[in-house]
């Protein structure tokens, strides 16, 4: 059976995408934030439960709650306010209304808050309103799920077209398609397969699987979709519109049901850049530095027993408190000619400046210090001053907090 085309716009992409390596780069920030940091690197140099200081967490923790504490509502309002024969005051109080209830319906703040973290993490996230109805939570997409049509536009709504890949029950996508009306021969040609290498983590799976895509394009404005396997297309390209007797109505859906979150913008790439992936490699330096530490107390800082074995009868007792040690020598030597104490050997302290101030820099230049985490000594500073200081630290946040409002703006002209 030969590919169909959104297949085939599907393998360009996913070409595209392994090129640039994002399924890898993105497990590599998700090891990293999730704390698999000795796992995530193949230089652990063969030591085993190595020690680590994760700041990486902790400053996307911070960064995202810092963000999403910001309360914020979309308001609908009418340019003609006040004009008794143009205005719509009493359509957008109804709005406004509809839109607190849905956000809460939908547990948007959950919602927002988990594609904040996956955003800061990857670069980018994706909120998908797959059933088309706002009183349910919507989908999360993660960045190696998203293929774009254009990897050049920023814009989402500019999009040529947009695939969704997932990864369904067999049974599922048959289910699907028999509502879709497809023939036998056509629910014969929907099997399983392995092809899961783009899936994030956890790639064991218990039932049989298969590979669906959502596919999204504009006709004349108008968002389509459709859905389909590498064999099949068992949802037929259609509009987004509300129906009446199986029938559209209206003009259809404008808008991709699609928000992203970009947690940095990089030029001429609809792709974000990572919190997580510039902090790697000084979070690696830091826990080599700590490894390394660790391995020289344990080999130089105890005192350790060196013994004459010809002399001593029963050194399996040298660990044990009160045993005798019976001597074997007799010659008269000194005890201490058969049993010595080797002292503990002085640490130089440069590795633990060197441990301190990658982590204190690092969290400086991130934007995540002590002072801008809460850290101050309130004895030595007012609360009113420690507010002021640390209110100053989240400046640098300014665009997230910004991105983060264009993605209420966004819900409410989705669901508009």
């Amino acid at each position: 059976v030969g590919y169909h085309d959104i297949w085939q716009k599907y393998e360009k992409s996913k070409h595209y995408m392994d090129g640039k390596n994002i399924l890898l780069k993105t497990e590599r920030n998700w090891n990293f934030f999730i704390g698999k940091q000795w796992e995530a690197t193949k230089d652990s140099e063969g030591l085993e439960d190595l020690p680590m200081l994760n700041f990486i967490k902790q400053t996307v923790n911070y960064k995202v709650s810092s963000i999403s504490q910001h309360s914020i509502t979309a308001i609908f309002s009418d340019m003609n306010s006040g004009n008794l024969e143009l205005g719509n005051d009493d359509a957008c109080h109804r709005m406004n209304n509809l839109f607190d209830i849905s956000w809460q319906k939908a547990k948007m703040n959950r919602v927002a808050r988990k594609a904040l973290k996956h955003s800061a993490v990857q670069g980018d996230s994706y909120v998908f309103w797959y059933s088309g109805d706002t009183r349910k939570s919507p989908q999360i997409v993660n960045n190696t799920q998203m293929r774009l049509g254009d990897e050049n536009t920023v814009d989402i709504q500019e999009q040529p077209w947009i695939i969704i890949e997932e990864r369904l029950a067999k049974d599922v996508v048959k289910e699907r398609a028999k509502l879709q009306g497809c023939t036998e021969e056509e629910l014969a040609l929907i099997m399983t397969d392995s092809d899961n290498d783009t899936q994030l983590y956890n790639k064991e799976e218990v039932s049989n699987k298969v590979t669906s895509l959502v596919y999204m394009e504009k006709k004349n404005g108008i968002v389509h979709i459709a859905r389909a396997t590498k064999n099949v297309i068992y949802e037929e390209l259609h509009p987004i519109a509300q129906t009446k007797n199986n029938e559209p109505i209206g003009t259809g859906l404008t808008m991709y049901p699609i928000v992203p979150m970009i947690w940095e913008e990089v030029p001429n790439s609809a792709r974000g850049s990572s919190e997580v992936e510039h902090l790697i490699p000084n979070q690696l330096e830091l826990n080599k530095t700590l490894a390394r530490r660790a391995i020289s107390v344990k080999m130089t800082a105890f005192p350790r027993v060196a013994y004459d074995e010809g002399m001593l009868a029963n050194p399996e007792d040298l660990d044990k408190v009160g045993s005798a040690l019976r001597l074997t020598g007799g010659n008269a030597q000194a005890i201490s000619q058969m049993i010595a104490y080797l002292s503990p050997q002085a640490q130089s302290q440069d590795a633990k400046l060197l441990s301190d101030e990658l982590l204190e820099k690092t969290k400086d230049l991130s934007g995540a210090s002590d002072t801008a985490l809460g850290n101050i000594d309130l004895s030595r500073v007012s609360g009113t001053a420690a507010t002021t200081i640390r209110d100053q630290q989240q400046v640098p946040l300014n665009d997230q907090v910004t991105m983060y409002q264009e993605f209420v703006e966004n819900v409410a002209l989705l669901w508009f």
